[in-house]
């Protein structure tokens, strides 16, 4: 019994004395603010201060290139939301920003008016999809609408079709 308690002791003391060195990470949530991207577009973002490293969360969403340290150009790949990070040289951060990729609504309306000038038809995006709505004369008509979205959105399995045949 008397070998236990210092050993038990020992034990203990040890488990406190890691437990007061170990550290958790730091999460670094992204800015309120949006960096706003149409599909195939992209913007030009003046950093607050020189960056040592730039990155993009998920590629497949947006890309970077930096042109200067304070200077980068965010380029939109595909449809979705992504994070911008920007570190100086002693990573501490310059900039966490939320970026957010759309489909390209403005290019999508003006094909849908060469299809139909009263354009009877609207596309609303919902995360990475497109939603459309209207009302047109045949399914042959429903079904161009549904073909030039798709080509938009990156696929027809991208479009909610709720277009009504009259």
């Amino acid at each position: 019994m008397n070998r236990i308690l210092p050993i038990f002791a020992l034990v203990l003391g040890l488990l406190v004395g890691t437990a007061a060195f170990a550290q958790t990470a730091k999460v670094i949530a992204p800015a309120s603010s949006v960096i706003q991207l149409s599909s195939n577009q992209g913007q030009l973002i003046r950093l607050p201060r020189p960056a040592n490293a730039v990155f993009i969360a998920d590629t497949k969403i947006a890309d970077v290139s930096v042109r200067s340290p304070q200077l980068v150009y965010v380029f939109a790949k595909g449809i979705g939301e992504t994070t911008l990070y920007a570190l100086d040289s002693h990573d501490q951060l310059v900039v966490a920003q939320r970026v957010n990729v759309a489909a390209n609504l403005a290019r999508l309306k003006e094909e849908f008016r060469k299809l139909d000038p009263a354009m009877p038809v609207e596309a609303t995006p919902i995360a990475d999809q497109l939603i459309l709505t209207g009302t047109v004369d045949s399914a042959d008509t429903a079904d161009q609408y549904v073909r030039i979205a798709a080509a938009a959105a990156g696929g027809d399995k991208k479009i909610i079709n709720r277009i009504h045949i009259s």
